[in-house]
């Protein structure tokens, strides 16, 4: 019998019409207690993680059930990145997130929302949001020279980044870049300066290599 049976008054009570099994000389019983389907609980949420483009974002965003392994679980992400060609991908087993940004998603505010349901009867789900800030591309800001003749570049970017700066006479192909130095850490703060001690020597053309 399927049930399952219900009570009146906490009185539960079953009545055994023979329509399902035909009456023999003997019959035993058993009863199952049903506990219920349990909702699965995913990690708190509202995190905001920052990153710079072309660097990797791994979430484990694993949920836990009480019904497991009697229960299994399926995820689904969604998102509000703009470009569709480069979308976060989630494990549909285990919840997982990754997400390497473009350059074109540079200097954006995007949010991540998983939605994780469970086989129970009925299925139940949960879900969870998080914010991920992709880090403008760095630029130069200025160029200025400095009291002894020499080419001074600025700029700003998250501190924990640093930099090569390579220079170029011409933009002619081939372009022949030269690696100017060691790496370039921050001045002060979120600032960088590099100052170029080759001189004022014509025309110079000058570029960043951002390291995360």
């Amino acid at each position: 019998y399927t049930g399952p049976v219900t009570s009146s008054n906490g009185l539960f009570t079953y009545f055994d019409n023979g329509v399902q099994f035909p009456f023999g000389p003997s019959r035993y019983y058993r009863v199952l207690l049903l506990t219920g389907n349990s909702a699965p609980v995913l990690p708190p949420g509202g995190q905001v993680y920052v990153l710079n483009p072309l660097a990797t974002l791994l979430v484990t965003n694993t949920a836990t059930d009480l019904d497991i392994p009697t229960n299994t679980l399926a995820y689904v992400l969604f998102s509000t990145v703009a470009d569709t060609n480069n979308l976060p991908t989630i494990s549909t087993n285990t919840g997982v997130i990754s997400w390497t940004p473009s350059l074109g998603q540079a200097g954006s505010s995007n949010v991540l929302t998983t939605i994780v349901t469970d086989n129970g009867v009925p299925p139940l789900s949960a879900t969870n949001s998080f914010v991920v800030i992709v880090n403008p591309i760095p630029a130069i800001s200025s160029i200025t020279v400095t009291t002894n003749g020499l080419f001074q570049l600025n700029w700003f970017a998250p501190t924990n980044n640093y930099f090569l700066v390579e220079s170029a006479t011409n933009l002619n192909p081939p372009v022949v870049w030269i690696t100017n130095g060691s790496f370039v850490y921050p001045f002060a703060s979120n600032y960088f300066r590099y100052i170029d001690t080759n001189g004022i020597i014509g025309l110079r053309f000058f570029r960043l290599l951002m390291f995360p």
